[in-house]
């Protein structure tokens, strides 16, 4: 894998989450949401079979597992490394595309218990997109940190309300996952993570974080939701999923 020639300043926030796999922000202010529902309907039919198959079991007296039981854990785990896997391609694909220079991702300890999976799944759920994603950008000389998420979805980076502990914040999270900024203005709660997360890091102003005065603007604009799935039904999902973004 060579470098490649990355924009000096440009960046990627990423807040992970159980409905929006990931929610990317970047310098530009461009945002776009790699979605998870396909991922948790997978899981929840897989969940409704093994507890089908570990019903006739006990009914029948068996101690311990099944080929069969063990066969849909095993499937299970398929489904969603290769879901994961495709999402680390996508953003990759974007982060190069567009000549990123520093990704910034939350740590994800506060989503990873929504997860109704067994213990190993959830290990390779919270684990793959760090190791990889982190693997994959690096190797093409583009930097990867992970943001601890205190305080990333209360405050409002519309405001530039520092990214810290507040008795009261100038924002809150409404209904519908709306983030509302002081000014009233609503937008996706998860891209006010997303951009918290480069302005944690970093420390910087908006001025100085977005590349315009526009960047920023763009920012509050509804994010594009991208579902892998569809994205594999049309042509090549590279071709696709790169012209699906901003």
């Amino acid at each position: 894998m060579e470098e490649i020639e990355t924009v000096e300043g440009s960046w990627l926030g990423i807040d992970l989450g159980v409905d929006n796999l990931a929610t990317c922000c970047d310098w530009r202010g461009q945002s776009f949401i790699v979605d998870a529902r396909h991922l948790k309907s997978q899981n929840r039919h897989h969940n409704r079979r093994i507890a089908h198959y570990q019903s006739v079991k006990s009914k029948q007296g068996l101690n311990g597992t099944t080929q069969r039981i063990e066969k849909l854990h095993q499937k299970r785990r398929y489904a969603i490394t290769d879901y994961l896997n495709k999402a680390v391609r996508l953003i990759t694909d974007y982060c190069i595309e567009h000549c990123i220079d520093a990704v910034y991702v939350g740590d994800g300890k506060g989503w990873k218990q929504n997860v109704s999976l067994d213990d190993r799944t959830t290990q390779n759920f919270v684990q793959i997109p760090f190791d990889k994603l982190n693997h994959e950008l690096e190797a093409r000389g583009i930097s990867f940190e992970l943001v601890h998420e205190s305080h990333t979805s209360k405050c409002s980076f519309d405001d530039e309300e520092s990214v810290d502990h507040h008795e009261w914040y100038v924002g809150e999270r409404v209904e519908r996952g709306l983030f509302e900024a002081s000014d009233g203005t609503r937008y996706n709660a998860d891209v006010n993570g997303a951009v918290n997360m480069a302005r944690k890091s970093t420390g910087k102003p908006n001025s100085e974080l977005f590349s315009s005065a526009e960047g920023v603007e763009r920012a509050v604009d509804a994010p594009q939701r991208i579902s892998l799935p569809e994205l594999e039904n049309s042509r090549t999902f590279q071709e696709t999923s790169l012209e699906a973004l901003p």
